[in-house]
């Protein structure tokens, strides 16, 4: 389906390809390499999955928005 639009279609066609339901990986290679492991789901699921510590950068990055944050948590009160 395309409207004569070409740069539309190919953003399309890419959106196709990313939200398509058919598996890209065969189910046997997903269940051997995990993104997290069980212990960590049920964690995540009773939420307790707490963050680790910010690097340097995060440290950093953190500073930057901290007053941002503040803002919108007041704003939202």
């Amino acid at each position: 389906m395309t409207n004569g639009n070409a740069p539309w279609d190919a953003h399309m066609e890419r959106l196709t390809r990313i939200w398509d339901p058919s598996p890209k990986v065969a189910p046997r290679a997903a269940a051997r390499s995990p993104v997290v492991s069980d212990a960590e789901a049920a964690k995540a699921a009773r939420g307790e999955w707490n963050a680790i510590p910010p690097g340097p950068l995060g440290r950093r990055l953190l500073a930057d928005i901290e007053p941002y944050l503040a803002f919108f948590a007041i704003a939202h009160a």
